[in-house]
């Protein structure tokens, strides 16, 4: 698991407002050459550490498959990226 470094809020579609400091992520569903399915999970505070809040899938296709080549940090700018966008209190990039 881990940490974000600057929790962040964010409102689901029921309206359920969340704050989330903590996540996981996994690649699924991998086509070579093709495709990759991210799957992140956010969890909040140590208080349920197995309690997923909130997930999101994004599939990695096309040039952005393509740009991630050998450097996996190139994954990991994409997992901030989605966990951004859901960031209520800061507006996305």
């Amino acid at each position: 698991m881990n940490d974000l470094e600057t929790p962040i809020t964010f409102t689901q579609v029921v309206k359920n407002t969340r704050v989330c400091s903590r996540y996981t992520f996994q690649l699924m569903n991998w086509i070579i050459h093709k495709e990759v399915s991210l799957v992140i999970n956010l969890y909040g505070d140590n208080t349920q550490p197995e309690h997923c809040l909130h997930t999101v899938v994004v599939k990695i296709e096309g040039d952005e498959y393509q740009q991630w080549g050998e450097d996996d940090s190139y994954i990991e700018s994409i997992v901030q990226r989605e966990i951004q966008k859901l960031n209520t209190e800061s507006p996305a990039e």
